[in-house]
């Protein structure tokens, strides 16, 4: 199979940095604000500032990073599907245990989900905590994997082809 390497979008990752960092810039803003509020509301002042902080410096920091990170988002060849997380590339998905894809939708974010036949051997690799998390998530779409259209350069109807196409090329060699 020819490797495939879908890149980030940049320009969605930018959107979603500024966004983060307006968010921050909020929550200092109210942390400054917080000592002229009396009582109770400057207590949920302080914690919806330090949230903001917090949380969306998270934000900052992660998607700062992608930014200039010149890695894909996504790699499909002849082992499987990687997918670039957080920081590193997430386990390999293997063609041989990818079964179809599906897209759902969740408000305006469109999701491919990966459906496979090894889902509890996946799960075992997991850290008690995730794989508990992971098991609500099974319970709504049926999967362990899914791709969100935010961040990747891509069409997810292409993307759900290619994916497609790849593990029946797969079987079809095997």
């Amino acid at each position: 199979m020819k490797t495939v390497a879908i890149p980030l979008s940049k320009g969605k990752v930018l959107l979603w940095f500024l966004v983060n960092g307006l968010f921050v810039a909020g929550g200092i803003w109210l942390w400054g604000k917080a000592p002229t509020y009396d009582g109770l509301t400057q207590a949920r002042a302080l914690f919806v500032a330090i949230t903001c902080i917090v949380f969306f410096g998270a934000g900052v920091v992660v998607l700062g990073a992608k930014l200039f990170d010149q890695r894909p988002g996504l790699v499909l060849n002849e082992g499987g599907v990687h997918r670039l997380g957080m920081f590193r590339f997430q386990p390999v998905i293997p063609w041989n245990h990818i079964t179809h894809c599906s897209i759902a939708k969740v408000k305006s974010t469109r999701i491919l989900l990966i459906h496979v036949d090894n889902v509890e051997e996946v799960l075992m690799r997991m850290p008690p905590i995730t794989r508990w998390m992971q098991r609500l998530v099974l319970s709504r779409y049926g999967t362990p994997y899914s791709l969100t259209s935010n961040t990747l350069q891509c069409d997810m109807e292409q993307l759900k082809e290619m994916i497609e196409n790849g593990a029946e090329a797969y079987r079809r060699s095997s």
